[in-house]
């Protein structure tokens, strides 16, 4: 009992109004995934005193455009999330895009405090060219879409960022589509970008980065 109500007071601050905000954190996932692919990332961060909320964006297959997933996205966190929280928000693959779009776009940097990137297609993916939709054209390298976002940036300069990718990536590719200049970049040797969202290396540094400050 001790050690949970430690863990508790270490994960939340008190709001204006005298009540103890958590620490939430949002979950964005990517193409052809659901909530799922975060099962065992939300466990660990549970399990860290951590408040968690998974998102399930719909179609999940690439037909709906950046933005139309980035506005599911706020409204999410706006039915969700208390005003005032201490919000981390992370983005697996297509995740990360949605959520650079409400963040930068959508008033999102606002909100959060910390966006990480798991395996994101900041500059695109060759592999986007093999698919159709809305949004997966907006993932092929050199798109509009992502010359625009990339140029338009400025709003996250204070914003504490990571980006997490590895050198066996299998899906977006070139793997250093996944540095991002405005973010701390790290290389972890994950087996494949399937198993990113699953790595103990990933959620471990995470939850630490949450956790400190």
């Amino acid at each position: 009992m001790g050690d949970s109500s430690s863990k508790n007071t270490e994960t939340s601050r008190i709001s204006s109004n005298g009540s103890r905000l958590q620490k939430e954190v949002v979950l964005v996932h990517g193409i052809l995934n659901t909530g799922g692919v975060f099962r065992r990332m939300k466990n660990y961060l549970v399990s860290e005193g951590l408040n968690c909320h998974v998102i399930k964006l719909k179609p999940n297959w690439g037909g709906a455009s950046i933005e139309e997933l980035s506005k599911q996205l706020l409204e999410f966190i706006e039915s969700r999330i208390q005003s005032g929280s201490d919000l981390s928000l992370i983005g697996f693959s297509m995740g990360a895009l949605v959520s650079r779009y409400y963040l930068q776009e959508l008033g999102g940097h606002m909100r959060v405090k910390r966006f990480f990137s798991v395996s994101g297609p900041h500059h695109g993916t060759l592999i986007a060219s093999l698919w159709v939709g809305k949004g997966t054209a907006q993932m092929r390298l050199g798109s509009p879409f992502l010359k625009s976002l990339n140029e338009n940036q400025s709003v996250l300069k204070k914003m504490k960022i990571v980006s997490y990718r590895t050198p066996f990536e299998n899906v977006i590719i070139p793997s250093s589509s996944s540095h991002w200049d405005l973010a701390e970049n790290i290389i972890f040797p994950i087996i494949s970008h399937q198993w990113m969202p699953f790595s103990k290396l990933i959620c471990q540094d995470i939850t630490s980065r949450i956790l400190k400050d």
